[in-house]
């Protein structure tokens, strides 16, 4: 069934990123504050003012929180910390109260 998923034509793809958290449509490039916001201060909504989330040391953070079914086709998570490979993803799915192993 999944690997047909792409060649449906029901179906509705977002994507979800520091810019558009709930994956909105058109939502893309419309924040105003973020990681981003010096260097692009003079170039306004539209731009990248939030390419990325800084995650402090034992912080917990949620990146997308989806409803309803669906496939994955992409995760793009990059560390920036001096120490790298420090950071765990947590996966639940489907109501679960203990993430994907």
């Amino acid at each position: 069934m999944l690997e047909q998923l792409s060649k449906r034509r029901d179906i509705r793809t977002f994507s979800v990123s520091p810019e558009n958290f709930t994956g909105g449509k058109g939502e893309g490039g419309r924040a105003e504050k973020g990681t981003g916001s010096y260097p692009s201060r003079e170039l306004g909504v539209g731009w990248k003012v939030s390419p990325s989330v800084d995650i402090e040391s034992g912080e917990t953070f949620t990146m997308a929180d989806i409803a309803g079914s669906g496939a994955i086709k992409h995760i793009w998570v990059t560390d920036a910390s001096p120490s790298g490979r420090k950071l765990i993803l947590r996966i639940y799915w489907d109501g679960s109260d203990k993430p994907s192993q």
